[in-house]
C-alpha cells in the first residue's frame, strides 16, 4: 500500500548505508528509478565480493543501463555465486556492452561460470554474441562447445539448429548426447 511504501521510503536517507541500500533495494523491485543512486553506493566502497547477492538483483530490477560498469566491474569477484547474480543482472538489463565481458568469462577455470556466460551472451541476443558463440564451437573443446550449444539453444534460430545437427555427430559422446538433446 501506498502507506508502507511512504514507510519504506523514510528509510532512504538512513545514517546506515546497509539499511538505505535495503530500502531502496525494496523500492527498487516496484520500479522505482529514483532509487538507483543509492543501489551503486555500495560500488564506490566495497569490492563486488562484499555487496550482498540481492542488491544484484535489486539493480537488475530496474533495468537501468546506467548498472552496467559497476556490474561489469563487479566480474572480477572470485566469488562465482556473486558472478552468477552479477551476470544474471546484465542479462535481465540487456545491454550489449556486457558482450565483452561475458566473453572474457568463457576462459573461466569454473565450468558453472563458463556456462552462464555462454548462456547470458544466448540470451542477449546479438550478432556479435552468436559470432562469439560460434567461435567457441570452432575450439572443439568440451569446455567451450557445451556452454556455446546450450547458449544456441537460447537463440532459438535457424543457423543454430543446423549447427546443432553437424554437432549431434560430434566424436565425444557428452557433446553428442547434449547436442541431440537441445535438438
Amino acid at each position: 500500500s501506498r502507506e508502507h511504501f511512504d514507510l519504506i521510503r523514510g528509510f532512504l536517507n538512513h545514517q546506515s548505508q546497509l539499511i538505505r541500500v535495503s530500502a531502496a533495494s525494496v523500492i527498487a523491485q516496484f520500479g522505482e528509478p529514483t532509487v538507483f543512486p543509492l543501489l551503486i553506493e555500495p560500488f564506490e566502497t566495497r569490492t563486488a565480493d562484499s555487496i550482498p547477492s540481492w542488491l544484484f538483483r535489486s539493480i537488475a530490477a530496474l533495468g537501468d543501463r546506467r548498472a552496467v560498469p559497476y556490474l561489469v566491474e563487479g566480474l572480477k569477484a572470485a566469488d562465482p555465486a556473486i558472478k552468477r547474480e552479477i551476470i544474471s543482472a546484465l542479462v535481465l538489463i540487456g545491454d550489449k556492452k556486457a558482450i565483452p565481458h561475458l566473453k572474457a568469462l568463457l576462459n573461466d577455470d569454473r565450468r558453472f561460470v563458463r556456462y552462464m556466460a555462454g548462456i547470458a551472451l544466448g540470451h542477449l541476443k546479438s550478432k556479435a554474441a552468436l559470432k562469439i558463440l560460434r567461435e567457441m564451437l570452432g575450439k572443439k573443446e568440451e569446455k567451450y562447445v557445451i556452454p556455446a550449444l546450450k547458449s544456441l539453444a537460447v537463440l532459438q534460430r535457424k543457423k543454430a539448429l543446423e549447427t546443432f545437427l553437424v554437432w549431434a555427430d560430434h566424436s565425444v559422446k557428452e557433446i553428442s548426447v547434449l547436442a541431440g538433446s537441445l535438438i
